[in-house]
């Protein structure tokens, strides 16, 4: 291991561990019993009795809205790559989606799912492998400004409402720094008068790089096509949404669905960046953290993180079997992906 891969571990390690003291810290694993002043008592339930005590049924809703919801994904990614004419049908594309979501449940960082994606379908498509790479990336970017639009819409709706407003300047302006960053590729305009082509033909990883902008040009000239897409996913992330709605109510909370939209919105963001293994850790304290904004406590906040990154676990051992039944290509594509990092 080198210094760098060492030092960036180390620092894994140690945002993971600041994440799990800080809901430690706030959390009570056991009930605790609090006499109010009056003398009178009562149960603050812990975060154990709150999982014990979930209604089955609600849990089984979260499941089935969590599996629409990976669904709405894979149909996303498939979509992406007819747009750019690549052969790949529906089932390879729910195979390999399947097998990145085991990788993305059980190795962080840059061995993550995304990469094992990538390498397969760029294997399976030798001829255009930077434009195969590309689907990858705009999927998960096209997933996270769907949900950011959302939340961001909703938070400005109601922007005086306590912390609304901050939620709504945070991700309108993710929003407006990404057009900014785009602007120049999609734009021919400011594309001359920046000559991006000529900073493009300076780079290193030139055939690479063109490869990339034939795939960014071919998704603006097919608006049409990428606008559907992208409504499609806005409407897929309320899938995700509601598999933390249905665990709130199968805790007995009573939480408003527009609420949960931003927050988790916001939640998505950070949860972007690849720290742990299937986010363990760092979901539970950005859960923890963020939802006190829209009125949810602590333990239940942390509860439904856990329960939804169980079900998140439950998708990915699916799509551990997947691997095991893996064509050996496939398989060739994953040695390579994680020998590489």
């Amino acid at each position: 291991m080198t210094r760098n891969r060492a030092l960036l571990l180390a620092l894994r390690i140690a945002l993971v561990a600041a994440a799990v003291w800080f809901v430690v810290d706030r959390v009570d694993i056991a009930d605790r019993t609090v006499t109010a002043a009056d003398g009178s008592t009562r149960v603050d339930p812990g975060l154990a009795s709150l999982v014990r005590g979930a209604d089955a049924r609600w849990i089984a809703l979260a499941f089935g809205s969590y599996t629409l919801f990976a669904l709405g994904g894979i149909i996303r990614w498939w979509w992406l790559m007819r747009a750019l004419d690549l052969a790949v049908s529906f089932r390879a594309a729910f195979r390999l989606s399947y097998i990145g979501h085991f990788f993305n449940t059980v190795m962080p960082g840059a061995t993550g799912g995304d990469v094992i994606k990538a390498v397969c379908v760029a294997r399976a498509l030798p001829e255009r492998r930077a434009q195969a790479v590309t689907t990858v990336l705009v999927d998960r970017l096209l997933g996270l400004l769907a949900i950011i639009v959302l939340g961001g819409g909703i938070a400005v709706t109601r922007i005086g409402e306590g912390a609304f407003g901050a939620a709504a300047a945070f991700l309108l302006g993710l929003v407006a720094a990404g057009a900014l960053l785009t602007a120049p590729l999609a734009l021919k305009p400011l594309r001359r008068a920046l000559r991006l082509d000529r900073v493009l033909r300076a780079l290193p990883f030139q055939h690479a790089l063109r490869e990339v902008d034939v795939a960014i040009q071919l998704y603006r000239a097919r608006p049409g096509a990428v606008a559907g897409i992208f409504a499609f996913t806005v409407a897929a992330q309320i899938f995700g949404v509601l598999d933390a709605w249905c665990l709130a109510r199968g805790f007995g909370l009573e939480v408003a669905l527009a609420d949960l939209v931003v927050a988790i919105a916001v939640i998505s963001v950070f949860a972007a960046i690849p720290i742990a293994p299937g986010g363990w850790g760092i979901g539970e304290g950005l859960y923890a953290h963020f939802f006190r904004y829209i009125g949810v406590a602590a333990a239940p906040a942390v509860a439904i993180s856990v329960i939804t990154r169980l079900i998140a676990t439950a998708h990915g051992l699916l799509g551990g079997l997947f691997l095991l039944r893996a064509p050996a290509d496939v398989r060739a594509a994953r040695d390579e992906a994680v020998a590489a990092q």
